[in-house]
C-alpha cells in the first residue's frame, strides 16, 4: 500500500507538470497566433494601420534584372528605396510619382538618409525625362528594367490587373519589396508608412 507522502509527492508532481503546460503555453500560444495571422491574413482588421498594399508575401526585388551605370545600384544596397517605373517617356502620372518619392524622402529630415529614389525605365534618358531628372531630381538613381519581366514579377505577388498595378514600390534594405501605393494615395499616406517602418525597424 502506497503511503500518504508518496501520494501527495505524485499529486505535487502533476500540478508542477500543469503550471509548467500553462507557462508554455503563456509564451508560445501568441507566437503561434502571430504568426499564423502573418502568414494567413486572418483576424487582420480591416482598420490596419497602413495605407499602402502591404503584400501577404514580400517579393524578392533583387529577382528583376537591371541594368545601370558605374554601380549606382550598388550604393543604394542595403537602405529603404521608394521604387517608380515606366515604360517610354515620363508622364504626368511618371511625373507626380517622382515628385511624390522626392518630398517624402525629404520630409524625413534626419532619418532621409536610410530611404534612396530608384528610377526604372526601359530606355537611357533622352529628351524631356532627362531633362526633368537631371533638374528636379539630381539625387534619383536611375536603371533600365525589362517591362515584361516587370509584370511577370509583379503577377508572381499576385498583383495582375492594370487596375492594381503600382505606382510607388517601397523595397526594405534586404531586398524585398512589402508594400506599393496606387495613384490615389497621397505623399501623406507615405510618409506616415515610412516613418513607422523606420521607427520599429533597426536596418538600413
Amino acid at each position: 500500500m502506497q503511503s500518504s507522502s508518496h501520494i501527495v509527492s505524485e499529486s505535487t508532481v502533476k500540478k508542477n507538470r500543469l503550471k509548467l503546460v500553462l507557462i508554455f503555453s503563456i509564451a508560445f500560444v501568441p507566437m503561434l497566433l502571430a504568426y499564423y495571422m502573418y502568414t494567413s491574413q486572418a483576424f487582420i482588421p480591416e482598420g490596419r494601420i497602413n495605407n499602402g498594399v502591404l503584400l501577404a508575401k514580400p517579393l524578392d526585388f533583387n529577382a528583376i534584372q537591371l541594368i545601370d551605370d558605374n554601380d549606382a545600384l550598388k550604393a543604394i544596397e542595403g537602405t529603404w528605396r521608394l521604387v517608380t517605373a515606366v515604360s517610354g517617356d515620363c508622364d504626368e502620372q511618371c511625373a507626380k510619382n517622382l515628385y511624390v518619392m522626392r518630398q517624402v524622402n525629404t520630409a524625413l529630415h534626419k532619418e532621409a538618409h536610410r530611404v534612396k529614389r530608384l528610377f526604372l525605365v526601359d530606355n537611357p534618358l533622352s529628351g524631356k525625362t532627362k531633362e526633368l531628372v537631371s533638374q528636379a531630381h539630381p539625387q534619383l538613381t536611375t536603371a533600365l528594367f525589362r517591362p515584361d519581366q516587370y509584370r511577370k514579377w509583379l503577377e508572381e505577388g499576385g498583383i495582375e490587373s492594370p487596375s492594381s498595378m503600382p505606382q510607388i514600390l517601397v523595397v526594405d534594405p534586404l531586398g524585398n519589396m512589402m508594400m506599393y501605393y496606387h495613384a490615389e494615395n497621397t505623399g501623406k499616406d507615405m510618409l506616415t508608412d515610412i516613418k513607422r517602418m523606420l521607427k520599429v525597424s533597426k536596418l538600413g
